[in-house]
């Protein structure tokens, strides 16, 4: 596909809205969804599914010398290169709540000294 190309949708409404009604996994949260806010949510999702996507791939080995540095070793993805994503993805995700934690403490004030 050329880079000018448009792709078609990786994701349609229709496999999206059962999720949003709790249907899976036994949710009991119902959500409604504007008639124009679809679309937005599907760009959203079409995202965060090429982000993942994109995570995996950079999970994978590659080649460190010669003409072909930085090239994927090999094709296949592998169950542990998605395990090894998917670590990547949760120590990330614990560094940016342990900063946001550290943000919200207050700044400790030092003891008033007594004068005699």
């Amino acid at each position: 596909m050329s880079e000018g190309e448009k792709s078609g949708k990786l994701l349609y409404w229709t496999r999206v809205k059962p999720l949003f009604r709790g249907v899976y996994e036994g949710n009991e949260t119902k959500l409604n969804v504007a008639g124009d806010a679809v679309e937005k949510i599907i760009e959203y999702l079409e995202g965060k599914l090429k982000a993942g996507i994109q995570e995996i791939v950079d999970s994978m080995p590659k080649k460190s010398k010669g003409d072909h540095a930085g090239e994927l070793v090999r094709k296949t993805i592998k169950v542990a290169d998605v395990r090894k994503a998917k670590a990547a993805a949760s120590r990330l995700q614990n560094i940016l709540e342990k900063a946001q934690k550290e943000k919200a403490k207050p700044a400790k004030k030092g003891k008033k000294k007594k004068r005699r």
